[in-house]
């Protein structure tokens, strides 16, 4: 009987299997797209977030702005009209302080400006509105016509009076001689004005008596 020879047979492979990490890859790789996915998705939200929040801002900005001009606009015209109806107003204020006139600086010239040899037995004023002049009107007696004459002088080199004169001279004897006159003439406006009146008191101006 034959003996077959001693053979090994085996079927396990002597080389070691290499095993491919393909499975890995595609885990792996699923992994990645995911995230990035996701990242983009929360991109997009987070663009469209602020594109929105941008345009709202502005819808903001621009309806702010719009009620800023409107309430602008009626300031401005409520200011306008307050600053007119001032200026009305001052204006009025000026013309009735610039034609208002005083009569006590009419007093205060004659007692300043009368010689003590000449008296005045009446005396009356009136007002031209079309001249704006005080117009005067006397009546009275000087011890002499020298004196007549030296009042004539005196009311020339003053200025303040204009247009005046003495008429119906005539002498009297009892109990004294003296001559009676009487006397018209216009006072210059500044003089009766209130304002120049004003003017003279702040700068402490004061008419001196004549001596």
């Amino acid at each position: 009987m034959d003996v077959l020879p001693n053979t090994s047979s085996s079927f396990v492979p002597k080389q070691t299997l290499i095993t491919r990490p393909e499975a890995t890859r595609s885990v792996f790789g699923g992994l990645v797209m995911f995230i990035g996915l996701v990242m983009l998705f929360a991109s997009a939200l987070l663009y469209g977030g602020s594109f929105l929040f941008e345009k709202q801002m502005i819808g903001q900005r621009t309806t702010l702005e719009k009620s800023l001009q409107i309430q602008q606009k009626k300031l401005d015209v409520k200011t306008l009209q307050d600053l007119e109806r001032l200026d009305s107003r001052l204006t009025s204020a000026r013309i009735l302080l610039n034609n208002h006139i005083t009569i006590l600086p009419v007093f205060d010239f004659f007692a300043n400006n009368t010689l003590k040899r000449v008296r005045y037995k009446s005396f009356s004023y009136t007002f031209n509105p079309q001249t704006q002049k005080i117009e005067i009107r006397a009546s009275g007696e000087a011890m002499g016509y020298e004196e007549i004459a030296l009042q004539s002088d005196r009311f020339v080199t003053q200025g303040d009076l204009k247009d005046f004169m003495f008429s119906d001279l005539s002498e009297t004897f009892v109990p004294t001689k003296k001559v009676s006159f009487n006397f018209t003439g216009s006072l210059d406006p500044r003089l009766v004005s209130y304002v120049n009146s004003l003017n003279q008191q702040s700068l402490g101006t004061v008419s001196q008596p004549l001596q």
